[in-house]
């Protein structure tokens, strides 16, 4: 099956729906490009490598409510 698309601002190119379902819900996908053009395939983060939802997971959000322990800052501390 083909499928034609533009390509959008951004460098930005369209898949149909039924395409991007088949890639699941965080989608993140692998370009190939082939003689024949440009191969797109589901990509899964290599085991024991942190995707930035794991990373992000245990942050603090804001407006949360989280407790952060008081911590001294000295002229040295900042970084410009």
């Amino acid at each position: 099956m083909s499928h034609i698309a533009n390509v959008e601002p951004g460098l930005r190119i369209p898949i149909p729906p039924e395409w991007a379902d088949a890639l699941g819900d965080k989608a993140t996908v692998s370009l190939e490009r082939t003689r024949e053009g440009i191969l797109i395939r589901p990509h899964a983060a290599p085991e024991g490598r942190l995707t930035w939802d794991d990373f992000l997971a245990d942050k603090l959000t804001v407006g949360s409510g989280q407790q952060v322990d008081t911590v001294e800052v000295r002229d040295s501390d900042y970084l410009l």
